[in-house]
This record gives C-alpha cells, structure tokens and sequence, in this order.
C-alpha cells in the first residue's frame, strides 16, 4: 500500500526536511520508491539531502509562488503528479511512498487549499494519507499544529488520514508545555495517533550532514565523506539512524523493491 506524508508548513528551523529524509530513508530501505516533492523555494533542502541517493527515488522541486500565475490552487500540480506515478505501474512497479515539504509560515495556504482535499479519492486508490507534524520544546511549534490537527479531527474519526508526531527533542524537551497543549487533545481524539521521539540525535552531526547535503539514511547505506566527520562520528549517525528505522518500521511493512508485500 502507497503512503503519502504531508510535512505541515508550521514553524520553521524545527527539522521538518530532517523528518522527510527519515520517513523517505526509512522506507526506501523497507523497499518502497520514495517520491519526494520539495515545495521550499527559499531552501530546497529536501532536494539538496536527497540528491544523488543510488537507491531507487524521485525527487522534484515545485516553486508554488512561481506558479501561482493563472493557477489558485499550485498544488494541485504536485497532487496531479502523484495520481499520475500512482496509475503508471508500468513505468512505477511497486508500492511508493510519497512526501510533500511545505515551506515554513505555509500552514494558512495549504489549509485553505485543503479544504478540497481528495482524502476519498486517495483512499478509492488504497493510499494512507499521513498529516506529520514536527514539534521541539518551543511553544510555537505546537501552537501552530493544533489547527491541522482541529481542521482534520472528522476526516481522522472517519479513517482517511493519519497523524504522526514527531517530537524533535534536540533542544530539550518542555515536557509541560507538550501534555497540556498537545498530547492531552491528542490522547483524548486521537489515541492512536503515532508518535516518535528523536532524543538522541546530535546537533553537530545533523548539521554535518546538512552540509555535505546528504542525509542519515544515506550515511547508513553508502559510503558518504564528511567532512570532520571520523569514523566513530559515521558509526553513531549509523547508529542513530537505526534506532530510528527500527520506530519507523510499523509504518513500512517490508515489501520487494519495485513488487509487491514479501
């Protein structure tokens, strides 16, 4: 079965693109095409991490602003495309597994645009629909996924889409502030919504991996040189990088590259 992650366009600097190269490294290793849309004009640093994998991906950069001209509803062109690999299993075998990286402060556009949202016909084509959102101990992290979360709450209790949080906890973790205005909503409306915890990784290596525009799957899979990065520095990103494939795994149940569910 397909998958489709929408990265929502809250706060930036919170490592939203660090959660697409995840979800999209994860997968790839559980034999899923990872399709990847970066829709971050000002950044493109999902294209930047993702380029050059030697695993089997697409990868495309969409300039909404640019494209907006003549067209109030730009991404309508990245849904078009991904209706479009998901009907082409002549020249896309097997499952995918699509992402969407929104720009940060986009959270207003898209929810307006997602108002018509095909969460029926994605789920006629047996695609789960994930909503992801990233929150780290700053208050507006949090503040700012709670109108997808409300916008979404009848779509969820009628089983079109998904939440998964993921608490990125590299500054700390205002534990607080996360139970009283998150996690209580959530264990209340939506209990099984999935969370993950990044709690171990390390600043200095998420921004030398940044830098080198690669990202942790890669460093797991291939052979990657970064800079002042030795080898007990790869071996911990390694490492990392597991721990989290290992959370991640109820998401992607393993399936033959480019076939079906082994």
């Amino acid at each position: 079965m397909s998958k489709l992650f929408l990265m929502a366009g809250t706060k930036g600097g919170i490592g939203k693109t660090l959660a697409a190269t995840l979800l999209a490294d994860a997968a790839s290793d559980a034999g899923y095409r990872s399709v990847l849309f970066d829709c971050d004009e000002e950044n493109e640093s999902l294209f930047n991490a993702m380029s050059g994998r030697s695993v089997e991906q697409i990868l495309e950069r969409y300039n909404l602003e640019e494209n907006t001209a003549g067209n109030s509803f730009p991404l309508d062109m990245v849904m078009d495309r991904i209706f479009q690999i998901e009907n082409d299993k002549e020249h896309y075998p097997g499952e995918n597994v699509f992402g969407i990286d929104m720009k940060a402060g986009s959270s207003y556009t898209t929810l307006e645009w997602m108002k018509l949202f095909p969460f029926e016909l994605l789920h006629e084509f047996s695609m789960d629909v994930y909503i992801v959102g990233v929150t780290t101990s700053d208050l507006d992290s949090l503040m700012t996924f709670l109108p997808w979360l409300l916008e979404f709450e009848s779509q969820y209790k009628a089983g079109l889409v998904k939440f998964l949080v993921i608490r990125n906890q590299v500054d700390g973790n205002d534990e607080v502030q996360y139970r009283e205005i998150l996690a209580s909503y959530m264990e209340k409306k939506m209990p099984d919504a999935l969370m993950l915890s990044l709690n171990n990784l390390n600043r200095m290596y998420m921004a030398a991996i940044r830098r080198a525009r690669t990202s942790y799957g890669r460093v797991g899979r291939e052979p990657v040189a970064i800079p002042n990065m030795g080898l007990m520095s790869i071996f911990r990103c390694q490492s990392e990088f597991s721990a989290i494939k290992k959370a991640l795994a109820p998401l992607f149940p393993a399936v033959e590259a480019n076939g079906g569910l082994e």
